[in-house]
């Protein structure tokens, strides 16, 4: 079970589950035990059962600890200048399902498996927890320009812009109106590194909290309940959400 690699020992599931562990016990020494008792075995000597996350191999822990600390150098140094993190989010009118308590043995939530979608941009400062958001039909060059825009137009302050680097924040179209405005600075992330993104956390808490398992057939009440949703959303939720930590945890000594 520490190895976690059933190949290893000739079974062609890709985890171990109770079902295959009953099967492998009975195989290899021919004692019969419940899938309960295994279960029951497994969380007595400390096992749990957990969902796996990414362990990105490409990644350059150099290069990441470099941006840790380059960021919070600018935290420090930085005087009328915010440091705002930025993304974008895809809501489609086909819902993501959530959990909700209920007395039947199912849930269902109506769906007609429409795929249209909408594309909200967001960037948010995590220490006063404010935010800019917008919503757009397309996710590109023109609708990120527009909401660069936005966002020099809500403060007179500069702006360093924290975002991955996903090829619209490269494109011509951007350099040439980062070039021309000149409030706004971005800077990317290290590769393979979302987890340093803390925008990313307040889109986990949108989806739960707000847009999981919400039946809508129009683009148009798409929009009003991704507006509302955000328009929800306070600063104080967004300094508890987005709390730096995220990143700072992340630093490897």
């Amino acid at each position: 079970m520490d190895e976690n690699n059933p190949q290893d020992h000739g079974w062609k599931t890709a985890t171990w589950d109770c079902v295959e562990l009953q099967k492998y016990i009975r195989d290899k020494h021919g004692i019969e035990l419940s899938q309960e008792t295994i279960r029951k075995l497994l969380k007595r000597n400390s096992f749990k059962y957990k969902k796996a996350e990414y362990l990105f191999s490409k990644r350059d822990l150099e290069k990441r600890n470099n941006f840790i600390a380059e960021l919070f150098a600018l935290f420090e140094s930085l005087v009328k200048t915010k440091i705002m993190f930025c993304d974008e989010m895809s809501t489609k009118l086909h819902p993501k399902l959530g959990y909700v308590w209920t007395r039947s043995d199912k849930v269902y939530v109506e769906t007609n498996c429409s795929h249209k979608r909408i594309s909200t941009i967001a960037a948010i400062e995590p220490i006063i927890g404010e935010k800019v958001f917008a919503n757009y039909d397309k996710n590109n060059a023109d609708s990120f320009v527009q909401f660069l825009e936005k966002l020099e137009n809500s403060t007179e302050q500069n702006i360093v812009l924290v975002l991955d680097n996903y090829p619209v924040h490269h494109s011509r179209k951007v350099k040439d109106f980062l070039e021309n405005k000149g409030r706004i600075t971005l800077k990317h992330l290290p590769t393979y590194s979302p987890d340093f993104n803390v925008i990313e956390w307040l889109w986990g808490y949108a989806r739960v909290k707000y847009l999981n398992s919400r039946c809508l057939t129009t683009i148009e009440e798409l929009k009003e309940t991704v507006q509302n949703c955000f328009d929800s959303i306070d600063s104080e939720q967004i300094k508890k959400i987005c709390n730096l930590d995220i990143v700072r945890k992340h630093l490897v000594t």
